[in-house]
């Protein structure tokens, strides 16, 4: 599925490509699955999307820490399949706090900014394999304004921190 993803995208003369998060049954938890501090076995039920979605989701039991990187080997996966420049994204930390159920923080600044010093560890792990474009994934900063203004820009900006020398990308949907 990725090798078509990004056959089309060169098709279709777009410059940047991406694997088209064709690895990802969810582009939040599939991130969340080389975390530490998660529990994929026993998910609890959580109401999310501002109130809209009731569903069972993965819960946080201990320190979040990524220990097993992944998306380096993920970007070299796609610099052997084209030429093009590559985009890798990320999901963010308001946007996975969004997704997961926390019984182990109980703060939330605290919790993002846990997961901001992981997802900097892949974002390191990127540049030191020469991805040049590096995109968080931040919907929820249009979903929750307080939290965004309050502590999720500087978790945000603590993703990229210490990363020079590329694009850095937020979306914001």
């Amino acid at each position: 599925a990725v090798r078509w993803a990004i056959k089309e995208q060169e098709e279709t003369g777009i410059d940047v490509v991406s694997d088209g998060e064709q690895r990802r049954t969810n582009y939040i938890l599939y991130h969340c699955h080389h975390l530490d501090g998660f529990d994929f076995e026993n998910k609890e039920e959580l109401v999310c999307r501002g109130g809209k979605v009731k569903t069972k989701v993965p819960v946080i039991r201990g320190p979040v820490k990524a220990t097993k990187l992944f998306l380096a080997d993920e970007f070299r996966f796609l610099q052997s399949l084209t030429h093009k420049e590559i985009k890798i994204t990320i999901p963010g930390p308001l946007t996975i706090i969004d997704s997961v159920k926390d019984v182990y923080y109980f703060d939330e600044k605290e919790l993002a900014f846990d997961l901001a010093k992981a997802i900097r560890k892949e974002v390191k792990s990127l540049v030191q394999a020469g991805c040049s474009i590096i995109q968080i994934d931040e919907p929820v900063f249009i979903r929750e304004p307080k939290k965004f203004f309050d502590f999720g820009l500087e978790a945000m900006e603590k993703c990229f921190e210490g990363a020079e020398g590329i694009s850095k990308e937020v979306h914001i949907c």
